[in-house]
């Protein structure tokens, strides 16, 4: 008889072939004798066959329970790790326009929210990051529309002194992106400078986040907070940018 530490090691199939030919031989087999008197109707060679088979039938099931008890579980699928805020971190939600973006809580803000300016935080020194807030003429629904904002963005982000270094498309939270990293000089001190540009869109928003590290070596030193920042910003689908009051008309001559 295969015992109960056979049927776990073997595999699904060979469990089977293993109990098909055990109730193959067993049915088969010319046994002994009938008990004495057989059944009622005279039927005992048919009576005794029927309960070996039916004391095959219980040993093969508590045999496959068995096997069902000690088997490992199943590994499950590994979850994604969960998106937390950091510790150190705290999660700023503009009240007007609703973006929101997590920061050192370290990095204090230094302006109030006015107008386009939504946000301006110290990240120490003369570092910053900031988010302006401007409503499109045309949606940007996809990376393939940013070619219809390219000449704006463009002037936006090169004005004249500023070197722009690269520019590339790309999404942040799925929102498509024009990101420009440039170099600009003070013209105070002479020393100089990094930005790193978003012109994030969703929709006729646009959202423009600028890490700004001042002198240029801060930037370096503060690339991984400002990737973190990048990868928290996201924007409010909802927002629509209340319209403009139309000018009154001039007053009648007098």
């Amino acid at each position: 008889m295969v015992n109960a530490k056979t049927l776990v090691t073997t595999g699904f199939d060979e469990r089977e072939r293993v109990m098909a030919t055990q109730a193959e031989s067993v049915v088969e087999s010319p046994g002994g004798p009938p008990p004495a008197g057989g059944d009622e109707a005279g039927n005992g060679d048919k009576g005794w066959s029927r309960g070996r088979v039916a004391i095959l039938v219980l040993a093969i099931a508590a045999l496959v329970a068995v096997f069902f008890l000690t088997r490992a579980p199943e590994p499950e699928e590994a979850a994604a790790p969960a998106q937390t805020t950091p510790r150190n971190y705290e999660i700023y939600i503009d009240p007007e326009t609703g973006f929101s973006l997590e920061h050192p809580d370290t990095w204090i803000p230094i302006r109030r929210p006015e107008g386009n300016q939504r946000l301006v935080l110290s990240a120490g020194g003369q570092s910053t990051v900031s988010v302006r807030f401007n409503e499109n003429e045309q949606p940007v629904n996809n990376v393939a529309d940013l070619e219809k904002v390219r000449e704006v963005t463009d002037r936006i982000a090169g004005p004249s002194g500023v070197q722009v270094l690269k520019r590339e498309a790309l999404t942040v939270n799925g929102m498509p992106t024009i990101y420009y990293l440039s170099r600009f000089t003070d013209e105070a001190s002479g020393q100089k400078g990094v930005n790193a540009q978003h012109f994030i869109f969703q929709g006729t928003n646009m959202y423009i986040l600028l890490f700004q590290g001042f002198p240029e070596e801060d930037f370096d030193r503060l690339a991984p907070e400002f990737d973190r920042i990048r990868a928290s910003f996201h924007g409010d689908p909802d927002y629509v940018a209340p319209e403009t009051p139309a000018e009154p008309p001039p007053p009648p001559p007098g």
